[in-house]
């Protein structure tokens, strides 16, 4: 049976979209010092991709604007966590912890919540 072509983005456009929303998370979290717990590295990285995945369904994957709103606020968002990181005890760690506490300040924020 076959089957009619989707008119959503391909599935390779939210992964390249989720790279690069990874690569400004982690250069921001460099450019404060500060690294990723692997507890918090996973639920980021599972944060950018579903704002990703909500941007290719929406088939704004590809739009410069969109694209570059959502930069700026996954920079927004990293920041976040790390202010959290630093009023705390592990300054130059994210830690699972200091996500959940910044996603309780950051959403709603599109595309990612």
């Amino acid at each position: 049976m076959a089957t009619t072509p989707s008119r959503t983005q391909p599935p390779d456009e939210s992964g390249r979209l989720a790279r690069a929303l990874w690569t400004v998370a982690q250069a921001t979290a460099e450019a404060h010092g500060v690294r990723f717990e692997s507890g918090c590295q996973q639920l980021t990285e599972q944060f950018v991709h579903d704002g990703a995945e909500i941007l290719a369904k929406e088939n704004k994957a590809d739009d410069r604007a969109t694209v570059s709103e959502a930069l700026r606020n996954t920079v927004r968002y990293v920041e976040l966590i790390i202010e959290d990181a630093q009023a705390g005890s592990t300054p130059g760690e994210l830690h699972e912890y200091n996500f959940q506490r910044a996603q309780s300040r950051f959403c709603p924020c599109f595309p990612f919540c």
